[in-house]
């Protein structure tokens, strides 16, 4: 799979997965029950809030953050919009329509 020429990798020949799945080092796995998600996950960490913060390496929630500066837009860029004739209505969002 790490091969750097990517006609050579698992998965990556006109034969697909099937490279992959033949591979010895996949031979236990039960393809079909992982597809059906019927394997259990190996590791299942435990989260009590969407705060939980225990299972992030402390290297990273130990760091001081770092305020991102702000950039200027351009006004001509400002103007500009990818999202031209689209409205938001936040009475059919609060009912679960989402479009």
């Amino acid at each position: 799979m790490l091969n750097r020429d990517a006609g050579k990798r698992l998965g990556c020949a006109s034969t697909d997965a099937s490279d992959i799945m033949g591979h010895p080092f996949f031979r236990d796995i039960n393809w079909r029950d992982l597809r059906d998600g019927k394997v259990p996950a190996p590791y299942k960490p435990i989260v009590v809030n969407a705060h939980d913060t225990r299972n992030i390496d402390k290297m990273f929630t130990n760091e001081k953050p770092a305020e991102t500066p702000e950039q200027t837009m351009p006004k001509s860029a400002a103007k500009k919009t990818q999202f031209g004739g689209f409205t938001y209505n936040k009475d059919l969002t609060r009912q679960g329509v989402d479009g």
